[in-house]
């Protein structure tokens, strides 16, 4: 049996009589108890840095200052299948999906030639004058 198992077993055993204490709770939100598919509760706002912003201060003496832009977007707690990724931002995970996309789009141009470039552009063209001549009947 491998020594991190054996240990684990060990010290499960100690906890199970009370000799030693749990440790504390990774996740601060409370646990929602339901099935991994359960709807999704609204817990607060996100208070994630998305952008800095110049903004000049005071009345006589101008200064600038940089200010953080938090996302504000709606967090919500979601049970995963085993209990992970609990509390997630809508928003931010909409921007992530949305950066990566556009980075998928940015690798896949510039592995492709500018021959086989300019063929696709002219293949979407075509499919494009066939949808118009067929939103057109």
């Amino acid at each position: 049996m491998k020594a991190s198992k054996f240990r684990r077993k060990q010290l499960n055993a100690l906890r199970a009589l009370a000799d030693v204490p749990w440790p504390a709770r990774k996740y601060t939100l409370a646990p929602t108890f339901g099935e991994a598919t359960a709807t999704k509760i609204l817990v607060g706002t996100c208070s994630r840095k998305v952008a800095e912003s110049e903004v000049t201060e005071g009345r006589f003496i101008k200064k600038k200052k940089t200010v953080d832009i938090p996302c504000q977007g709606s967090v919500y707690v979601k049970r995963g299948s085993l209990g992970k990724r609990r509390a997630y931002c809508e928003d931010c995970r909409a921007r992530s999906a949305q950066r990566k996309l556009a980075l998928r789009f940015q690798k896949r141009a510039a592995r492709i030639s500018p021959q086989a470039q300019i063929a696709e552009q002219r293949k979407e063209v075509s499919r494009l004058k066939r949808f118009m001549r067929k939103a057109g009947k």
